[in-house]
């Protein structure tokens, strides 16, 4: 493991933003841990050992630290699962992975039953959304499917970062972790509500996606892969060197963090703004600071 408690987790970033970690965290990353150890189908000994040095549930403790203790393990579970599929769909270059995908997306939505551990799990996964709160549970379905359709990117080409980023957003399965965030703390945000404070998620959104592509471009450069990445973007758009475009891809996310919290403080000094909407974009400082931390020291970027 790439940590070992979450005591020895920092109060601040590299970036000197503050970071919280849940505190019953410890407990829940290792039962997770452990029952993906058991039902997913890893090729390898190594496989496994790379999920373990992914620390993906760390990702949770650290990007939602108020997530109610009973809803903690669930939240995990959904984030390693979403990383998971996405990992397995890259190493499988769109074919099985996709399948996987499917398949246990389908079990998940319980219009097909399970046939194996993994599917067991995710039917028990959904069982236990549903026994806590059945809207909640369709629009996880939901976000789950938007992720699962947009998981890959298609051919066309960005002129700018801008123009990338709402679509990256859908991609790296932003909604779905922000929707998660809110299931954990029971919040319930009305639709005309929300899209209220879509700016000010975007901005939250934004400073997540350049961050991470800032640190796993060399990564991707380094396997080959050729998926469109902000760092890419602004090389082929503005021809310098990478560090140049490295510096302009991080002043970006500053851009975006300083956005973030301009935009969440008229908000949440507003009266007519809901309470529910305020904790939302509230937390999603924490969520920032989380991804920063995690992006660091997570084998996923490596």
């Amino acid at each position: 493991m790439v940590f070992t408690s979450l005591e020895s987790i920092p109060s601040f970033t590299a970036f000197g933003h503050r970071l919280r970690v849940h505190l019953n965290g410890e407990d829940t990353i290792r039962q997770s841990d452990e029952q993906f150890d058991r039902t997913w189908p890893f090729s390898s000994n190594y496989q496994k050992t790379y999920m373990s040095d992914c620390v993906y549930g760390l990702f949770t403790c650290v990007t939602m630290p108020d997530v109610l203790p009973e809803r903690l393990r669930i939240c995990c579970d959904l984030i390693t699962l979403l990383f998971l599929l996405d990992d397995y769909i890259d190493a499988e270059k769109d074919i099985g992975g996709v399948a996987l995908a499917r398949t246990v997306f389908e079990v998940f939505g319980g219009s097909i039953e399970p046939n194996s551990c993994l599917e067991d799990f995710a039917a028990n996964l959904r069982s236990g959304i549903q026994f806590i709160d059945r809207c909640h549970a369709k629009n996880i379905y939901y976000k789950m499917e938007e992720f699962l359709a947009n998981s890959r990117f298609d051919e066309r080409e960005f002129n700018t970062v801008e123009e990338y980023l709402p679509f990256r957003r859908r991609n790296a399965g932003y909604d779905f972790i922000t929707y998660i965030i809110r299931f954990g703390m029971d919040l319930c945000i009305e639709t005309e509500e929300f899209s209220r404070l879509a700016h000010i998620d975007a901005f939250a959104g934004n400073y997540g996606i350049l961050l991470n592509d800032m640190i796993s471009y060399d990564r991707e450069v380094r396997e080959g892969e050729n998926s469109a990445n902000a760092v890419r973007i602004v090389l082929e758009t503005e021809h310098c060197s990478v560090k140049a475009a490295k510096q302009k891809v991080l002043e970006l996310a500053m851009e975006n963090y300083a956005k973030y919290f301009a935009a969440r403080d008229i908000y949440v000094t507003d009266h007519s703004a809901s309470l529910e909407g305020k904790e939302y974009v509230l937390s999603l400082e924490w969520a920032m600071s989380g991804v920063e931390y995690w992006s660091v020291v997570t084998a996923k970027y490596r």
